[in-house]
């Protein structure tokens, strides 16, 4: 969601396995055990690529002594940082130039990845035609995930024909083999329903969502709070490939900032068993100079009772205190490295994974976790009155009062499983060490 005018927070699309590094020697603490890392990883602008045409790539992975094809996908994002949508409303439509450069994305899935291999390794046949060829080595917290053939080519590659996920827009539903996304019908770019798929049905996991930034103003301004029935949106633009689709929604608001009269979106991204939450924020002021501690942004999921969920977390649970006690009393997000939510149910498991920009770690207290009983107590209630208004039962406040001005990424990464004892031990950023096979 982006919004913009004189508040001007704005929000995008980030990812948290974006990370890609180029080396020169393979880290010594990623020689040992191998996991099956079976979730998506994003790297940004590998500097090798440069200058390749982004239709022309391909990646192999050396499986029990053969090479296979791996789908992987190019997405180009343009001088604003928006993606290059092929399909629907033009608005970003052929906004770049068709070459890689270090704002471009290569996505794949981890449980694609293949063994090691040594470039006897590669075949005539798999050489053959290729302009260069990479040996990526992934490594996820010390631990090996795999490996991948890299490929760069004279000409356009033909296109895997498996695919992970897939976007119906007269159904405005995506789909994977796990779950089944439905789109907020009056309002697409909030959270819609989630299904997961197990054993030949369709099990709701997320009912409803609602979204809350509450912006406290010094006392010769009245305190202002935005909700969900602010503002109106419409799937504008999306692209599909084998890896994941993504989604454009057009937003307008219909409170004062529709005056500013801005072309707004939001870019959603679907893999086969994640989906993201946008959530970056552009301040053109600086919020400590303007805003109050309790200015913020939360999202709060509604949850099906008959799953009879349990939760767990690594974050501050809600203090029995006033914001501005917490701004000055409560933890640091800089105390902790990751923060993470985890409703377990009879049929699956959510993993919801905050995200607090290190630019703002240091400026900004530890993310709330969010649940039915928090605002019980009548001082809690008086103390945080626009968080009381929201219903749900397991939500993420992030406090942004104290950050300066800048563009900062806030939001929520979500994982499923239809397993209710899922660990979700092994999601993170992954390092990548990269060779060149002559």
């Amino acid at each position: 969601m982006k919004i913009a005018g004189k508040l001007s927070p704005l929000f995008a699309t980030f990812f948290l396995l974006s990370v890609s590094e180029f080396d020169t020697a393979d880290a010594a603490d990623c020689a040992g055990e191998k996991i099956h890392y079976a979730y998506p990883i994003v790297l940004t602008g590998p500097s090798d690529l440069k200058g390749v045409s982004v239709d022309a790539l391909r990646g192999m992975a050396f499986k029990s002594g053969t090479w296979v094809e791996i789908p992987i996908q190019v997405e180009e994002i343009n001088a604003t940082g928006d993606y290059v949508l092929a399909n629907g409303l033009p608005f970003t439509r052929d906004t770049d130039d068709g070459y890689f450069d270090d704002k471009d994305e290569i996505a794949l899935m981890g449980e694609d990845l293949g063994d090691d291999f040594s470039p006897t390794d590669v075949s005539a046949d798999v050489k053959e035609s290729a302009l260069q060829s990479w040996k990526v080595k992934f490594c996820r917290g010390g631990k090996l995930a795999g490996h991948m053939l890299l490929q760069s080519f004279y000409v356009a590659v033909k296109k895997s024909e498996k695919s992970y996920v897939s976007y119906d827009g007269g159904n405005l539903s995506v789909s994977s083999d796990l779950y089944e996304y439905k789109f907020h019908s009056k309002n697409p770019v909030l959270l819609g329903e989630v299904a997961l798929k197990k054993d030949g049905k369709k099990i709701s996991v997320i009912e409803s969502s609602e979204f809350l930034m509450p912006l406290r103003t010094p006392f010769f301004m009245p305190n202002m709070v935005f909700k969900d029935s602010d503002f109106t949106s419409v799937i504008e633009s999306w692209q599909t490939g084998p890896v994941r689709t993504i989604i454009a929604v057009g937003v307008k608001y219909t409170s004062f900032l529709s005056l500013f009269k801005l072309h707004l979106f939001s870019e959603l991204v679907f893999y086969r068993n994640r989906f993201v939450i946008p959530t970056k924020i552009e301040f053109i002021f600086s919020p400590r100079n303007l805003l109050k501690p309790g200015s913020g942004v939360s999202y709060v999921l509604k949850l099906p009772e008959e799953q009879g969920w349990n939760f767990e977390s690594n974050l501050a649970p809600f203090p029995n205190m006033s914001p501005d006690q917490y701004m000055k009393t409560g933890p640091r997000a800089l105390e902790q490295e990751e923060f993470y939510a985890i409703a377990r149910g009879r049929d699956g498991a959510l993993f919801a994974s905050v995200r607090v920009d290190r630019a703002a770690r240091a400026m900004v207290p530890m993310p709330l976790i969010l649940e039915e009983t928090d605002f019980v107590s009548d001082k809690n209630k008086k103390d945080w009155p626009w968080m009381a208004r929201q219903n749900g039962d397991l939500g993420v406040f992030i406090d942004f009062s104290n950050v300066e001005k800048g563009l900062y990424n806030f939001g929520l990464d979500l994982l499923l499983s239809t397993r209710a004892d899922e660990r979700f031990t092994d999601y993170g950023s992954v390092d990548t060490f990269w060779h060149r096979v002559p």
